[in-house]
């Protein structure tokens, strides 16, 4: 549109086949097959280093890195700042007999003044430390059970003169060295891995599946929905992953209200299936006084980022959740970004950022669909808040989805 190419943006057709998977409306999108994941309730061996404090873990939530198939970012919080680790062990390679300690470097926490609906502003809110642990180094298709804590880096000598970590460990975790069994009750859960991918120009026929969602916020409804996809996993279907097409929490500048929503996925289901989401108008959460925009959403997850994120304030919106939105800019980061997952490769684009023809947005689209092997990666999805077509009449010739169409459509 005119208007935003006129704007402040500071930007430095490829017509394939697909399908764009759009919120408007909560939908379930759900094929079977069985991953047999499950949840153990300790880890062989007791050779950990003396590092384990007892700051509590809260907020658990899974997503693939780059390449899927190898990484996986367990993110976590915490009411203090802490070094945070995860523990992980795997029952697909008893090879790894003992737990492998991965220390995270990527702790965020960010203060706001948002928007309220009224158009008020908000108190200032300042969130828990927010630790984004990259695992690296998995193998395909496995299955990994993984536990959240933080180091502490004190530790005491036996009498021998040998660190022994008993003595720090907290006073929930509990070893039995008989059984070389260490049961305890640190938060955490398991996950399993992307399929390795085939070779460049082989035919990939492999079958996997994914839930998709939208607009499911946090009510009665939307417990009942994220309930539905756990009880669809656990009873076989076993989804590799949650595509989550925006409008997650409805927080709408009540920040608090992330942290409820939070807590809802992690007592269902957000511990055992990586979420992979794209922003809908309810994350752009405009700051009622720096005027910057996906703070919360960018700060509370960590997607397979091609690149850090670039953010430009909203300065001419009062409004926390526009349903028209043209202002201000939000690229990179999870922004918009792409997976691959075994025959699927899943383009995540962000409706509320710039799209005409010359974007960010627009040309990592465009190299990124040219890349595309269509024997090994026979499926495209693209995940977008915004259909380019709806009968919805609240909805209906929107600025944002008028270029995004425009510069979009093949």
């Amino acid at each position: 549109s005119p208007a935003r190419k006129n704007s402040s943006y500071k930007m430095n057709k490829q017509g394939q086949k697909g399908y764009f998977l759009s919120a408007i409306t909560s939908f379930l999108i759900a094929v079977s097959v069985s991953t047999g994941d499950e949840w153990i309730d300790g880890m062989r061996g007791v050779d950990l280093p003396p590092i384990i404090s007892d700051v509590a873990t809260k907020h658990i939530h899974l997503a693939p890195g780059t390449p899927s198939h190898s990484t996986m970012t367990v993110t976590f919080s915490t009411s203090e700042t802490c070094t945070p680790l995860v523990l992980l062990y795997s029952v697909d390679h008893p090879i790894m007999d003992k737990p492998r300690v991965i220390f995270g470097d990527d702790t965020r926490q960010y203060t706001s003044n948002n928007l309220l609906r009224d158009g008020s502003i908000a108190d200032a809110y300042t969130s828990d430390w927010i630790h984004h642990v990259r695992v690296q180094g998995l193998e395909p298709a496995s299955l990994y059970h993984y536990y959240c804590t933080c180091a502490s880096y004190a530790f005491e000598e036996d009498h021998d003169g040998v660190s022994d970590m008993r003595h720090l460990l907290p006073a929930s975790i509990h070893i039995t060295e008989q059984e070389g069994l260490m049961k305890h009750k640190l938060n955490g859960g398991s996950f399993r891995t992307a399929p390795e991918p085939v070779a460049k120009g082989v035919v990939n026929n492999e079958s996997i599946d994914f839930a998709v969602c939208g607009d499911v916020g946090q009510t009665a409804d939307s417990r009942s929905t994220y309930q539905n996809i756990a009880k669809q996993h656990d009873d076989g279907n076993g989804f590799a992953a949650i595509l989550h097409a925006g409008d997650l929490s409805y927080a709408d500048g009540e920040q608090s209200r992330w942290d409820t929503w939070l807590e809802l996925v992690d007592g269902i289901f957000s511990r055992r299936i990586p979420l992979l989401t794209s922003p809908g108008n309810h994350e752009i959460e405009t700051d009622g006084i720096t005027k910057d925009i996906f703070v919360p959403y960018q700060t509370r997850f960590a997607m397979p980022e091609i690149r850090p994120f670039e953010m430009e304030p909203a300065v001419l919106t009062n409004s926390t959740t526009p349903s028209v939105f043209v202002d201000g800019r939000y690229d990179w980061g999870n922004s918009f970004y792409a997976t691959t997952y075994g025959p699927a490769c899943i383009l995540f684009m962000n409706s509320y950022t710039a799209s005409y023809v010359g974007s960010n947005q627009y040309q990592w689209v465009e190299s990124k669909l040219q890349s595309i092997d269509r024997r090994a990666t026979p499926w495209v999805f693209v995940v977008v808040h915004c259909p380019m077509y709806n009968t919805f009449a609240f909805h209906q010739n929107e600025a944002q989805t008028n270029e995004f169409r425009e510069a979009m459509e093949p």
